[in-house]
């Protein structure tokens, strides 16, 4: 587990600990920890926690409906926005979500979506 600790200069370091009990052993009779600097680490972490808090934020208040769905055509994430639109509950699959929608729609959706896999897979 990281853990944070504030430098002599008030700025922030983090780092990962790992600790060696060697007190049972008599050439030693301390305990070892290493020390790594993983701070780039963690901010690229908060940066993409932050960003992620951002795009759900949008989502959340765009007046379309949102989803997403993941390479195996389970729905990932659905704005609230979607289910009042379709008057549904939320759903756990693409086909799920699909048969929520007449059959001309379906087929537009269908068509979109064969879409978006193309360009992903050219892309």
């Amino acid at each position: 587990m990281p853990l944070r600790h504030r430098r002599v200069d008030g700025g922030w370091v983090w780092f990962e600990v790992t600790n060696h009990n060697r007190l049972a052993d008599p050439a030693c009779g301390d305990v070892l920890a290493d020390m790594i600097d993983v701070s780039e680490e963690m901010a690229a972490q908060e940066e993409v926690k932050a960003h992620e808090s951002l795009l759900h934020r949008l989502a959340e208040t765009l007046p379309i409906g949102v989803f997403q769905v993941g390479p195996d055509r389970r729905i990932v994430y659905q704005n609230e926005r979607l289910g009042t639109m379709l008057g549904a509950q939320p759903v756990v699959s693409l086909e799920e979500q699909l048969a929520t929608l007449t059959a001309d729609d379906r087929i537009s959706l269908e068509a979109a979506l064969a879409g978006c896999s193309s360009r992903l897979t050219t892309g």
